[in-house]
């Protein structure tokens, strides 16, 4: 399905079912003893900006992946994102952010590149991609001097 990126401020999504996210995984999480924080990849879609999942593999994430999976199959129409660490605009710059995202809804593959800006954006399918689940790869970064991947929210649209 044909596609294209803009931004969540320019895209009505009234007439579209916010899709429920009903578990995660990811390949990686980074954790910090007795710290407390969560950055599991349930962050991604627990609905607050200041969380986020934080990739724990050495150097910047690049090939490590979340899988989502949803309450039942949806006909997505469109995709939000929020990359990066969104907990202020300190932490956003100051932490590495995706650049590259591949994506298999259902098995089938969509690539994306996102710009480097603390802007939500939005992918818009021309047509319905079915899928109950997604996996979602880190391929390139924006590189800051915290080395670990942050992914704040992703939201999936459709019927």
């Amino acid at each position: 399905s044909y596609f294209y990126l803009t931004t969540r401020a320019n895209t009505d999504l009234s007439s579209y079912k916010k899709a429920v996210i009903s578990g995660s995984s990811a390949s990686s999480v980074y954790v910090k003893e007795n710290y407390g924080e969560d950055n599991s990849s349930d962050m991604i879609y627990d609905g607050k900006e200041q969380t986020s999942w934080k990739e724990g593999a050495a150097g910047r994430g690049e090939s490590e992946t979340v899988n989502l999976r949803f309450d039942r199959q949806y006909n997505i129409s469109r995709i939000t994102f929020k990359l990066g660490n969104w907990y202020n605009y300190s932490y956003w710059v100051t932490t590495c952010r995706p650049k590259g995202l591949t994506m298999w809804l259902n098995g089938v593959k969509y690539g994306f590149i996102f710009p480097d800006s603390m802007t939500e954006y939005c992918i818009s399918f021309a047509n319905e991609v079915p899928a109950s689940e997604v996996t979602i790869r880190l391929d390139s970064v924006y590189i800051a001097q915290n080395t670990n991947t942050c992914i704040s929210e992703i939201e999936f649209y459709g019927n």
